[in-house]
């Protein structure tokens, strides 16, 4: 699926006031009851562990850094940099971009 005109959702959203997403966020966690929220795209380890320590998610998904970073689980326990991706080679082509990563070397 080409994803290249759609718009990251809160960025296209999020204001200043703290309105947009997480503002939604806010109101709606609430109501979710024992219901999981996941939030995955463009978070840090950061800004998800912040997400989380706020009550506004349960769980944060890193999909595109898996791909570029075979070794995410520990680049993220040691603060390691993370690899970025090559969008260029995503659903298509050859192997290019899904087993040429190579693992950090800490």
């Amino acid at each position: 699926m080409n994803q290249d005109s759609f718009e990251r959702l809160d960025r296209a959203v999020q204001g200043e006031s703290g309105g947009g997403l997480f503002g939604l966020l806010k109101q709606i966690k609430p109501k979710l009851g024992g219901t999981a929220l996941i939030l995955a795209g463009g978070l840090s380890r950061q800004r998800a562990e912040e997400l989380i320590s706020e009550g506004l998610i349960d769980l944060a998904g890193f999909g595109q850094a898996f791909i570029s970073n075979p070794d995410l689980v520990a680049r993220l326990e040691h603060g390691w940099p993370l690899t970025p991706a090559d969008r260029d080679t995503f659903y298509g082509g050859d192997e290019r971009g899904y087993i040429d990563y190579a693992p950090h070397k800490g």
